[in-house]
């Protein structure tokens, strides 16, 4: 069966809604009920981060490059999480999907591997996030949300409530990495104004490139500013490394957010 202009090679339905896994010219994508992909990659190249917007939430590898804890809400195909625990030795990540038929389709589809530093739990990212917040056990060097149903932002993981756990939750030198979807333009700046709020105008967004994403990159209120030119540095050899536009990235956030960056970087 012909989709989204590619072959079909998995369809079903469950009581969260539709699943598809549509191929085409090679690349494999994952589908709720529409024609928004929800995740893709490479066939040939699996390992290469093929959404740009994925990659563009990567550039918290420059701010955070020791990550010890990491939390991912949202799974999709994986290619994130796997990108992260090969970047990350010595990680010990925590991963909350929603979607049973999700984390069952990023194994068999998205060569999402098993791996002993990687709890993958089935659950709500948001209520997770407040059960972590109330028991106060672990901080999260690196907090990443990308939690999208069929329409819009999964409605558990936005809004100030949720914020102000996720910074209960961060390491004194943590992030957050959030996926904001900038076409709904109204919910947009109200989440936008939360982030600021929240983390005292600690924040950074980053618009992708022909996309209605937009990548906030949120630090705690105590993050040490780092040398620019260091990161400049590392976001060179992260393109090196990984084939990922790390300084066109870095270049563009430090363009569209002149006021927060002089908080996050200084030029020594």
């Amino acid at each position: 069966m012909q989709k989204y202009g590619g072959s079909v090679i998995h369809q079903q339905q469950s009581s969260d809604g539709i699943l598809e896994i549509v191929e085409a010219n090679g690349v494999r994508s994952m589908h709720f009920g529409t024609s928004s992909r929800q995740s893709s990659f490479l066939v040939a190249d699996p390992e290469r981060l093929h959404l740009t917007y994925v990659r563009s939430m990567t550039l918290g590898l420059v701010f955070c490059p020791d990550a010890k804890q990491v939390l991912m809400v949202g799974l999709g195909g994986g290619s994130l999480t796997q990108f992260l625990l090969n970047h990350y030795q010595s990680c010990a990540m925590t991963v909350l999907e929603k979607r049973r038929d999700v984390v069952k389709a990023s194994i068999k589809y998205f060569d999402l591997s098993r791996d002993e530093r990687m709890q993958l739990l089935i659950g709500d990212g948001g209520d997770f996030i407040h059960q972590q917040a109330f028991r106060k056990k672990t901080s999260y060097d690196l907090l990443v949300v990308d939690a999208f149903d069929h329409s819009a932002m999964a409605d558990s993981v936005r809004g100030k409530a949720f914020f102000n756990k996720c910074k209960e939750i961060m390491s004194v030198s943590g992030i957050m990495i959030i996926n904001l979807w900038g076409s709904q333009r109204a919910a947009f700046q109200e989440n936008a104004n939360y982030l600021l709020r929240v983390f005292e105008q600690r924040v950074c967004f980053l618009p992708v490139k022909g996309r209605a994403n937009v990548i906030a990159f949120c630090f705690s209120p105590h993050y040490p500013q780092l040398s620019q030119k260091k990161v400049r540095e590392q976001a060179l050899f992260l393109e090196c490394s990984y084939n990922i536009e790390m300084p066109l990235f870095l270049k563009t956030l430090i363009q569209h957010n002149p006021k927060t960056i002089k908080h996050i970087l200084h030029k020594k």
